[in-house]
């Protein structure tokens, strides 16, 4: 072997040992496992809410065919699956036993989400308006903490997906006949597609609000 084959393989070896060790040990992983979104389960529940010294709910089943604006709720649980988990095959580099990735992927965002209703919700918007605007919202994390904000300002706030939402009126429907939410959840989950949006959507079962 001549000298220069020689130094090429050496140099070789040292450019392998820099690209693998090139990540700061407080930096790269492991990360533990990445949770995405593959379905929503979504239903209408009744819902009492108290405000003692945290917020808390009790869920019950809703009357199918009216309830008052006090109690209702549309429940949406996110079904999430494990994409992978972030350390990479022991490296067969004697001098380096086990590669970890460098960047976790971000937490799984909801981008944006959307209501419209079946018929005008009320004298001023008509079915072509998304009704966020008269909805609050109610997520729960997996500190089992529950934390309830205006749905338009949670949207704007770039939030993690949560483990559990609660869709509710701030401004009861001024309707006296049955209706149905239109609901569309955008996500930034997706793995399968170039733009890593995953749209997820769902229609409520038609129910009558009687009072708020």
């Amino acid at each position: 072997m001549t000298y220069k084959t020689i130094l090429a393989f050496f140099s070789l070896i040292v450019g392998l040992n820099l690209l693998v060790t090139s990540c700061n040990s407080e930096e790269c992983g492991p990360f533990g496992e990445y949770y995405y979104t593959s379905s929503l389960k979504a239903h209408l529940v009744a819902l009492k809410i108290s405000n003692n010294s945290e917020l808390s709910v009790s869920i019950e089943s809703i009357n199918p065919l009216e309830t008052t604006g006090e109690q209702f709720s549309i429940n949406i649980t996110p079904n999430k699956e494990i994409l992978s988990v972030f350390t990479k095959p022991t490296s067969n580099l004697k001098w380096n036993t086990l590669v970890y990735a460098c960047s976790p992927l971000p937490p799984e965002k909801v981008k944006n989400i959307s209501i419209h209703s079946d018929i005008p919700f009320n004298s001023n918007v008509d079915i072509t308006t998304n009704l966020v605007d008269y909805f609050d919202i109610i997520v729960k994390y997996d500190d089992n903490r529950l934390n309830r904000f205006s749905l338009t300002e949670w949207i704007d706030s770039d939030p993690p997906m949560p483990d559990e939402i609660f869709l509710l009126f701030n401004t009861a429907p001024e309707i006296d006949q049955p209706i149905k939410f239109n609901v569309e959840l955008l996500s930034d989950g997706a793995r399968n597609s170039s733009s890593n949006e995953e749209l997820f959507e769902f229609m409520t079962n038609p129910i009558t609000i009687i009072s708020f």
